[in-house]
């Protein structure tokens, strides 16, 4: 993709908050650590130390937890001190349940799960080679009715795999009260297929915006196989 056409193609999503009337994307700023983290764990040279990418990848977890953590609901709360009762804090109202992709966004999870301790926790595997019969399958799937939903995904590249995980999670566990996608990286082709699908108050939260790269079905500049890369690479050799 010419880098002209790509621009025109990310700009509505260049700024750190943008609402498209059907999904928020909230974009981190530039100037944050997260930058110092992602350089990181794009550096081919960095990624052989794999326990350096694992720990990149808790700790953009946990800074993404806490910009989740801004969305949810709180209540009134008091607090019995040493020396007498707080009055007037706040505390979170219900903890949001999270579900993530198996593999790829365990590490990232590990971080995000530092944040909301309380939280229950799903997984979803989504298949290498997408057939109409074996796509996706849920594997410890808690119920969310009436619930925040965090989505742990740190690739979003097409946007079929993350459709696929809403409407299974919907159909099988219940409705949300608000969905919160929680990605490293993501790309304006998975931003307009998503946003076709979510609710008004859903939100989505990225560290970056990348070109969708065809040859690979991931992105440009691009990380590599996060699953790869934290755990080690796998039997391409295995029948799908």
């Amino acid at each position: 993709m010419d880098g002209i056409l790509f621009l025109q193609n990310i700009y509505p999503y260049l700024n750190k908050n943008f609402n498209l009337n059907k999904m928020e994307i909230i974009k981190i700023e530039r100037n944050t650590i997260i930058c110092e983290y992602l350089n990181q764990i794009r550096d081919k040279y960095e990624q052989l130390d794999r326990h350096r990418f694992r720990s990149n990848i808790e700790r953009i977890g946990i800074l993404l937890a806490y910009e989740a953590s801004k969305h949810l609901d709180y209540r009134m709360h008091e607090v019995e001190t040493q020396y007498c009762t707080a009055r007037n804090e706040t505390a979170l109202d219900d903890y949001p349940v999270l579900y993530t992709i198996v593999r790829a966004g365990q590490a990232m999870t590990n971080g995000v799960l530092s944040i909301f301790d309380k939280s229950d926790c799903g997984y979803f595997c989504a298949a290498h080679v997408h057939t109409p019969s074996k796509f996706l399958s849920l594997l410890k799937a808690p119920l969310i009715e009436n619930k925040n939903l965090i989505i742990v995904d740190p690739i979003i590249a097409t946007g079929e795999s993350m459709k696929a995980a809403i409407e299974s999670i919907i159909d099988n566990n219940g409705t949300p009260k608000r969905i919160i996608i929680l990605s490293i990286i993501s790309t304006p082709m998975a931003i307009e297929l998503l946003k076709d699908i979510l609710p008004s108050n859903a939100i989505l939260i990225t560290c970056a915006i990348d070109e969708f790269n065809p040859k690979v079905r991931g992105t440009r500049p691009g990380v590599g196989d996060f699953g790869d890369l934290l755990y080690g690479f796998q039997n391409k050799q295995m029948k799908q």
